[in-house]
């Protein structure tokens, strides 16, 4: 592959199709772009490109992330059976914590609670 991108699609482009319901509104769409040159036995270079279909993208933006106000415990044993209870904003029920201890070497140990 000689390159791999990621194309957004331009509110223009979207406002001239045929049935498009989202004009005016910000576009939040891309496609991802993959092209290869394929070199052919008489020298010629052959180049392929192609296309995904377009991916509604988005991002959470600051005020929406998750924010820890508070937590009731700051240690316990490695063995678990306590329970922490966290405080805070923008926080769900079906939220998961996940606990990383970073080792030597870059090496990590990933503990997901749920």
């Amino acid at each position: 592959i000689d390159c791999a991108g990621i194309l957004k699609l331009r509110n223009s482009d979207i406002e001239l199709r045929k049935g498009e319901t989202d004009i005016g509104r910000k576009n939040t769409r891309v496609r991802l772009v993959f092209r290869a040159h394929i070199p052919q036995p008489n020298g010629k270079v052959l180049s392929l490109q192609t296309a995904s279909i377009p991916i509604e993208c988005s991002q959470r933006s600051a005020q929406e992330l998750p924010q820890v106000d508070k937590y009731s415990i700051n240690t316990c044993s490695v063995t678990g059976g306590a329970e922490m209870i966290i405080a805070g904003s923008n926080i769900l029920p079906e939220s998961k914590v996940i606990f990383i201890e970073k080792g030597q070497g870059g090496m990590s140990s990933n503990c997901l609670i749920m």
